[in-house]
C-alpha cells in the first residue's frame, strides 16, 4: 500500500496497538531492528495548553498560540499581550496563551506505527522535530517523508506554516538501517604492532554507494592492559567532522576488535558516493613500548568473508605515520549502512 493511499483513505492503518522496535545482533558484526512489545504514549490533558509562562519569558514578536492559530505579539503590558489576530489587534490575558503545542506523531517504519506526543514551537522545522524523536526513540532511523492533511511535506516546513492546532497528527515514514561491518584484513596477526606516542594510525575508505557511517574498529592490547583511551579524527572530504576521545575495552571478543562508534546512541553520519572517509587514531595514553594486535593481508579492494563487494575502496592516509597502511595495520573494520 502506497503512503499516498495509506494517508487519504485507510483509517484503520492508525491501529492504537502499537509497536516499537529494539536493535538486536544478527551476529558477523550486523545489527538488525526487531519488533518488541505494544507501547503508547498518551498524551496529559495537561498539555493542551501551557500554563507555566512568566511574563518576562516573551517579547514583542514573539508567535504565541491563541485560539487555534498562532500569532505575533505586538504588545506587553502587565500580563496582558496585545495580538496581531487577523490583521486587528486583541488584547489577552498571557495564561491564555502558549508558546508550545502537543502535536500527536504517528512514526511508521515498515507499516509499524509508534506513537509520540511531543511539545512544538513555531518555528520548529519538521526536520528538527524528527531529529528530536528518532534521538530519543531510535537514532537508526531516517526520515523519508512527511505527512500532514492528506500531503507530503518538506522537511523545511515550519509548525506555524503548516497552521498546527493541538493534538493535531502529523505522520512521519522512515526506513530503518541494518548496521553492516565491513573488514579490510583476511587475518589477524599476534606478532607486535607498537604504538606511537608521537604518530597516529590512520587508513581512509572510499564508498561505492551513498552510506551512513556508525563507527570503527580498534584492536586490544597485547600486553595485558584492558582498557586504554584513543584520540581519533573523522575526516569526510577534506572536512574535519569529529575530534573525539574513546575508551577501548577488552571484552574478550575472538577477534580482538573493540567498536567505537562516533556517537553515545551510534547516531548515523551520511556520506556520498566516492567520498573519502578517514580515520586518525592518536594513542594518549599508552608507552611507546605497548604492543597492539593488528591486521594484515589486505589491499586496497579487500575480499573478506561477510564483506559486501565492492562498497568500500582502501586508500593510505597521507599523514599516517605510526605505519598503518592498505595492507597491514589498524582501524581493521568499518561499521556502515545503506538505504534498503
Amino acid at each position: 500500500m502506497l503512503w499516498e493511499e495509506a494517508v487519504e483513505t485507510d483509517s484503520s492503518f492508525f491501529s492504537p496497538h502499537t509497536k516499537t522496535k529494539e536493535w538486536h545482533s544478527i551476529g558477523n558484526g550486523e545489527e538488525v531492528l526487531v519488533q518488541v512489545e505494544d507501547k503508547k504514549e498518551e498524551a496529559k490533558s495537561s498539555d493542551v495548553v501551557s500554563t507555566k509562562w512568566a511574563k518576562d519569558e516573551i517579547v514583542i514578536g514573539d508567535l504565541v498560540f491563541y485560539e487555534d492559530k498562532w500569532v505575533r505579539v505586538a504588545g506587553i503590558e502587565g500580563t496582558c499581550l496585545s495580538l496581531k489576530v487577523d490583521k486587528e489587534e486583541v488584547k489577552a490575558d498571557v495564561q491564555s496563551c502558549s508558546n508550545t503545542i502537543p502535536i500527536e506523531i504517528l512514526i511508521c517504519v515498515d507499516q509499524t506505527l509508534s506513537v509520540h506526543w511531543v511539545e512544538l514551537k513555531p518555528l520548529d522545522t519538521l526536520e528538527s522535530v524528527g531529529k528530536r524523536i528518532l534521538k530519543r526513540s531510535s537514532p537508526h532511523l531516517k526520515t523519508a517523508s512527511w505527512y500532514f492533511d492528506g500531503k507530503v511535506q518538506t522537511p523545511a516546513t515550519t509548525v506555524h506554516a503548516l497552521n498546527l492546532k493541538a493534538k493535531d497528527k502529523l505522520i512521519c515514514a522512515l526506513f530503518s538501517y541494518t548496521i553492516r561491518t565491513f573488514k579490510r584484513f583476511a587475518r589477524r596477526s599476534n606478532s607486535n604492532w607498537y604504538v606511537s606516542t608521537a604518530g597516529n594510525d590512520s587508513i581512509t575508505f572510499v564508498p561505492s554507494k551513498d552510506v551512513t557511517i556508525f563507527g570503527f574498529g580498534m584492536y586490544y592490547v597485547r600486553d595485558g592492559i584492558k582498557t586504554y583511551t584513543i584520540e581519533y579524527e573523522l575526516i569526510i572530504g577534506e572536512q574535519s567532522i569529529q575530534k573525539l576521545k574513546a575508551v577501548v575495552t577488552d571484552k574478550g571478543s575472538e577477534d580482538k576488535v573493540f567498536k567505537v562508534y562516533f556517537s553515545e546512541d551510534k547516531s548515523p553520519i551520511s556520506v556520498e558516493a566516492g567520498k573519502k572517509i578517514s580515520i586518525r587514531v592518536f594513542y594518549v595514553e599508552l608507552e611507546s613500548s605497548t604492543r597492539l594486535f593488528y591486521g594484515s593481508s589486505g589491499s586496497t579492494e579487500p575480499v573478506v568473508e561477510g564483506n559486501e563487494d565492492g562498497i568500500f575502496r582502501i586508500e593510505n592516509y597521507r599523514d599516517s605515520n605510526n605505519s598503518s597502511g592498505t595492507s597491514s595495520g589498524q582501524i581493521p573494520e568499518i561499521y556502515y549502512a545503506v538505504k534498503p
